[in-house]
Order: structure tokens, then sequence, then C-alpha cells
């Protein structure tokens, strides 16, 4: 799961504010299939707890329950929405990039 940006904001000057506000800033979440050859599996519309849910939800028990691992960024909204809704034990999440591309990740637990 990782979301996509569809497009740049849209701001409007707002007189009451006196202050720009976003009218518009399209986020997608894309679902693809990391272990298999079926490529992007969907893609909603909306960065939201309740759009990843619905997702998930409208492929049914048995292939939610056919999940093992969730690959996600560091999103507490995939965290939650992934982990609860499948068969999933952890998503595994990509570590933050390091100050120093020159440092390798490290993708052992630690300890």
């Amino acid at each position: 799961m990782d979301e996509t940006r569809r497009g740049r904001p849209k701001w409007v000057w707002n007189t009451l504010l006196g202050s720009w506000i976003v009218v518009a800033d399209r986020w997608h979440v894309g679902f693809v299939d990391l272990a298999g050859g079926q490529g992007l599996l969907g893609q909603v519309e909306g960065r939201t707890k309740a759009s990843v849910v619905d997702w998930l939800e409208a492929r049914g028990t048995e292939w939610k329950n056919a999940v093992k691992v969730i690959a996600i960024d560091m999103c507490s909204v995939f965290k939650s929405a992934g982990v609860a809704e499948t068969n999933a034990c952890a998503p595994a999440a990509q570590p933050e990039k390091p100050a120093d591309t020159s440092t390798p990740l490290n993708f052992e637990e630690p300890g």
C-alpha cells in the first residue's frame, strides 16, 4: 500500500481568513501484489482509513484471510486499516531514509 499524489494541489485566497486554503489535493492509494505476478491490484481515491478499509472489504473474507504480510510506508492510516482488516501478522514498513545516503538501510530486527 502506498499513496500517490495525483496532480498538484489547488489553492484559493480566502478573504475571511486572509490566507490561502487548499480546495483540491487529490491523493490515491495503490494496492500492489509484491509476491506474485499480478502487479497493480487496485487504486482508490483518498488517503484515509475509510478508503483503504472499503477497498479491502470489497475483496471478501477469503481474499483478506490469505494476506500474510502488508508492505506499507510509514503511515498510521495504512497500519491501522491493513492490520485490522486482514489476517496479516504485522505490516512490513519501509524505514525512513537515512540522512547520509551512503549508509545502507538496516532491515534486521534490533537486539
